[in-house]
């Protein structure tokens, strides 16, 4: 949900030993409230969020410091596929050895490639290492939701998510300040090592304080077989269409958004960093009451139908703005972030309501969306940025999600 780094500067009054006193200590802390197993879940979830948003912010900027911009774009088209492969093997791993231990020896092949990326400055390498780590990040995302789906009832499936997601937005909206002002001081490798540290905590709530209900027996179906299983399911396909619809806008607002803004516009990180926070808040907003909503009263389609309406006005307000004041951008960005979060808490209810914990297979191909649209999403707008101006990228986008109406429309709702 970002592909910028924020400049900061030093806390006037604050030390750097108190800054990062209060950073651990306060996320310690918040472990002990947390008992029941879909509380662990979500604080599971929520540090895990927090490493992402440390690393995700800066990875591009530090990649470019060892290999040149264009095979940055291969080393996350390699992570990507690299997830598939894995989503791919997981229900096998998870007959095997369970749930539990699937995600921890995700969770410390994770600590290990950050590590790497701490201690080694290496032009080939390095690079391989945030590959791993990259395609991981989907892999251990995918086995936290088979232990918040473990804990859920299909009637409070929209709740429950919504609880989720704006946890982990929660996380993610709030963090880049911290990492910069990190990275700022102490360089790109102690934002790494601090992120790995995230990872571990959540390594160690694995190992101790989460269990699944149960460990049912994960049904394995093949790549191909999965496919047909969504196709031969209208709504299910319709679901799966309409979350890459989703996961493509991220791969073009999260890549192309910052460069427009500071190359094309001409606002510095400082505004950017403040018009993405703005944006992003709207997750912690509205998507745990769309998930109420969803559960009580409307159902899935309306809400996802009003969602990729809000996208499509929004992509066309970023292709014909030219204002260089910073908050009409925060306005734009943060309408855009409106209707996604209404699509992603509509995909994710509708999608977890379907199907159950032990359909693996399901929830794998579910989960393909985002590696899939960070393959594709950034070949397509390099092949349209070489014929068009970068902002008309942003019109395409419109009308891709106005596409998306074609698949919530016709969805049976599930109220």
């Amino acid at each position: 949900m970002g592909g910028f780094f924020i400049s900061a500067h030093k806390l006037d009054g604050v030390s750097n030993n108190q800054v990062f006193f209060a950073i651990i200590t306060s996320y310690m802390g918040v472990t002990r409230v947390f008992q029941k197993p879909l509380h662990t879940a979500y604080l599971s979830g929520f540090l895990f969020s927090i490493h992402i948003a440390f690393t995700i912010y800066i990875n591009s900027t530090f990649l470019e410091s060892l290999v040149s911009s264009s095979v940055v774009g291969l080393m996350y088209t390699a992570g990507s596929v690299f997830a598939i492969l894995g989503l791919s093997y997981l229900p096998k791993l998870l007959n095997k050895i369970g749930s539990r231990w699937t995600l921890s020896s995700g969770l410390a092949i994770s600590i290990v490639m950050l590590s790497g990326i701490v201690l080694i400055h290496h032009p080939i390498i390095t690079p391989i290492l945030f590959a791993v780590y990259f395609g991981m990040n989907t892999l251990i995302l995918f086995g936290i939701d088979i232990f918040v789906e473990s804990n859920t009832t299909n009637e409070n499936t929209g709740n429950t998510r919504g609880q989720y997601l704006t946890i982990n937005n929660v996380a993610i909206m709030i963090t880049p300040f911290v990492a910069g002002i990190i990275a700022n001081q102490f360089g790109f490798r102690i934002v790494y090592a601090i992120a790995a540290g995230f990872v571990a905590l959540v390594l160690v709530l694995v190992l101790t304080k989460m269990r699944p209900k149960e460990e049912p027996k994960y049904e394995r179906e093949s790549f191909f077989s999965t496919i047909k299983i969504f196709l031969k399911n209208t709504n299910l396909k319709r679901i799966f269409v309409s979350n890459f619809l989703l996961q493509f806008f991220y791969s073009w607002m999260v890549i192309y958004i910052p460069i427009y803004l500071t190359q094309t516009i001409g606002l510095g990180w400082d505004k950017v960093g403040i018009i993405m926070t703005i944006a992003l808040s709207a997750f912690v907003l509205f998507q745990y009451p769309l998930g109420v909503i969803a559960d009580k009263w409307l159902g899935e389609k309306e809400i996802l139908t009003a969602g990729f309406i809000i996208t499509a006005i929004a992509g066309i307000l970023v292709a014909f703005t030219y204002s260089e004041k910073w908050w009409v951008w925060a306005v734009i960005l943060f309408i855009s972030r409106m209707g996604a979060s209404a699509i992603e808490i509509m995909t994710e209810s509708y999608f977890f309501k379907k199907v159950d914990v032990e359909d693996v297979s399901a929830i794998s191909m579910f989960r393909n969306t985002y590696p899939l649209a960070y393959i594709f999403g950034p070949l397509l707008a390099t092949f349209f940025v070489i014929f068009i101006p970068i902002n008309y990228l942003f019109l395409i986008l419109a009308i891709i999600m106005l596409y998306g109406l074609r698949y919530s429309v016709p969805l049976l709702d599930t109220k």
